[in-house]
């Protein structure tokens, strides 16, 4: 499955910088939602694993944001404490689209952005540096977040060098659908094209999905 992707992407493609190796450790949380009590409290939202869904003929679904920081904490510790990370650079990007939150003392909607909370709270909660965590404006769907890394990668060639790995923190039942969008997404950033699908590739994803 996908050999025509694996196969493209080990060609060298002409017209491209010459990039020895990965200089850049690329690490990016996919969406979650958040829960916040009242306006103004002053404590940090919570990303729960499991919410009311807004979606309909769904009463509850998985969201999972916290298990997603844990987890970013980790690979955070263990990049530290490796001596062979010394001449790689971090960078941890945040992604997801607004969360509406109703204020019913005042009849206002908040509407904050969930990858601007994560981002904060990966700092001030999980202790990760500034200026390794960064928002990355994608919008709420998961298309959006590989499409605007995409974007980011090819405007940042220099920085992260020969891209070898992504590494993607989302729940388990989403993995493989990420890291499909984010593959084609990539493919196309390197090709100049979309990817051709065979009728059985088509349909052995449609039975993974």
């Amino acid at each position: 499955m996908f050999e025509s992707l694996e196969t493209t992407l080990d060609k060298p493609q002409e017209n491209k910088i010459e990039r020895l190796r990965q200089k850049t450790r690329i690490i990016v949380m996919l969406g979650a939602r958040f829960f916040q009590k009242g306006e103004g409290n002053e404590f940090p939202p919570r990303f729960p694993l499991v919410l009311e869904s807004k979606k309909q003929g769904m009463p509850k679904e998985v969201v999972g944001g916290d298990v997603r920081m844990r987890a970013i904490e980790q690979l955070y510790e263990e990049f530290q404490s490796s001596e062979e990370n010394q001449d790689t650079r971090l960078r941890i990007f945040t992604t997801g689209g607004t969360e509406e939150i109703d204020i019913p003392e005042t009849g206002e909607t908040l509407k904050i952005s969930r990858a601007k909370q994560a981002e904060n709270k990966l700092e001030v909660k999980y202790g990760l540096p500034a200026d390794i965590v960064e928002t990355l404006p994608s919008g709420g769907s998961t298309i959006g977040n590989a499409k605007a890394l995409a974007e980011w990668l090819e405007n940042n060639k220099e920085e992260v060098g020969q891209i070898d790995e992504i590494e993607i923190i989302t729940n388990e039942f989403h993995i493989s659908r990420a890291w499909l969008m984010f593959a084609m997404a990539l493919y196309k950033n390197e090709t100049g094209h979309d990817l051709t699908l065979t009728e059985d590739e088509r349909r052995e994803i449609h039975t993974v999905l």
